[in-house]
């Protein structure tokens, strides 16, 4: 009996630790929201009172600044993509507009890629994180595993990798060492508060364009380069290629993975039709197509060092 209460206790006591946290989590992020539109009043003259009238919550422009990112850093396209697909509010596009394009020239402008706004970024990310919610129509379909090292004790580099890696964090295997790759401060800035709080000694942020990327980033015993949906970001990534092959220790893996659902075989002039050109002698290939209707599974593509 005295066991079982010094469970519930400790269990009561583990319930009012982590409100507590939250709490604390949850007023830091309202002072960073403060701080942030501060700045942006400081230098601009206006503030976020025009998401309060529209009934959006002000730390919605940290969610802007993700989608700046992942509509490749667009304007047009992610103020549409913004308010339609994820808002659900395509009838405030004509109200809002302006309101949206003046900060996104702004943030474009002044702090996207400039270290100077570090801490801008920073606290935009923590809001962003501390309010994430996720998507439930997206997340109930299983998300595939990420594609595992065949080496232990190697690294797993992943260019390009956005800010849906965090999803795998708590999967990664301890003996490998991951370098994650993205040009946006802002999604690295968020993989650096998650690797932090799940305290992953294991995994680095390489805040790079790939195409300065270098080994010496990195370093030697590279036995797994993985791209998602590349061609989405970087059309003209076969540049790269002969780059990063070399990159790789022998028996290595790299790998292109893709929506299954998008079914890019099926697509006219997909690139997988001439990859192969890419990946002459000393290569192996192999390729798993899933035709799922699973939006979070992977189409996989491989090319192994022989």
């Amino acid at each position: 009996m005295n066991l079982f209460c010094g469970h519930v206790k400790y269990l009561g006591g583990l319930i009012f630790l982590k409100k507590i946290i939250k709490y604390f989590v949850r007023v830091r992020s309202m002072n960073f929201m403060k701080e942030i539109e501060n700045k942006y009043i400081l230098r601009t003259g206006n503030d976020f009172s025009f998401l309060v009238k529209h009934d959006i919550f002000k730390t919605e422009i940290s969610s802007l600044m993700l989608f700046y990112d992942f509509y490749n850093y667009d304007i047009e396209q992610t103020i549409k993509g913004f308010l339609n697909d994820y808002l659900k509010k395509p009838n405030i596009y004509d109200s809002i507009y302006s309101y949206l394009k003046d900060f996104l020239v702004f943030y474009e402008s002044k702090i996207f890629g400039n270290k100077e706004f570090s801490d801008f970024i920073y606290k935009s990310a923590y809001v962003y994180l501390s309010n994430y919610r996720g998507n439930l129509e997206i997340e109930k379909y299983k998300l595939d595993g990420l594609y595992k090292c065949p080496k232990s004790g190697t690294k797993f580099v992943d260019l390009a990798c956005g800010f849906n890696f965090m999803h795998f964090f708590d999967e990664l295997d301890k003996e490998t060492t991951y370098y994650l790759v993205d040009k946006s401060i802002f999604t690295c800035e968020c993989l650096k508060i998650k690797i932090k709080e799940k305290a992953l000694n294991n995994v680095f942020v390489i805040n790079k364009d790939i195409n300065d990327v270098t080994i010496n980033d990195i370093g030697d015993t590279i036995s797994v380069i993985r791209v998602n949906n590349i061609w989405r970001y970087i059309n003209n990534f076969y540049e790269y290629v002969p780059k990063f092959k070399t990159f790789l220790i022998k028996g290595g893996i790299f790998v292109f993975q893709e929506y299954s659902t998008t079914k890019v075989l099926s697509l006219p002039n997909n690139p997988y039709t001439w990859l192969d050109s890419y990946f002459g002698e000393g290569w192996e290939k192999e390729f798993i197509i899933q035709n799922s209707e699973n939006i979070r599974a992977f189409d996989t593509f491989t090319y192994r060092k022989l």
